[in-house]
């Protein structure tokens, strides 16, 4: 798969539907990332943006991590905590971000 195949694949295409009552949106999620991810690192780039891309693998999975824990930590109580943890994620990889 490229980097255009990747794009065109249904299963990134938003918004996303889910069934509350088969799978909890956590899970959801955490599939949904580690879909990507294993898509990522078996990209065959065709382009220096795919390149470019499947380099920065591990450092997107960092911040899908720190995604998945902010929702954990929301989910059991703890808004605080939640939001610190994504302020955290999304402050220390602004200029990724901002590439994306």
């Amino acid at each position: 798969m490229n980097e255009i195949d990747l794009l065109n694949d249904d299963k990134y295409e938003l918004p996303k539907d889910r069934d509350d009552g088969e799978i909890y949106f956590e899970d959801f999620l955490k599939k949904l990332y580690e879909d990507y991810l294993y898509d990522i690192r078996n990209l065959k780039p065709t382009s220096a943006i795919g390149s470019s891309v499947q380099g920065k693998s591990q450092k997107i999975k960092e911040i899908t991590d720190g995604i998945l824990l902010s929702i954990q930590k929301y989910l059991s109580g703890q808004p605080s905590k939640a939001y610190s943890i994504l302020d955290g994620i999304l402050s220390n990889n602004s200029n990724l971000l901002n590439q994306l």
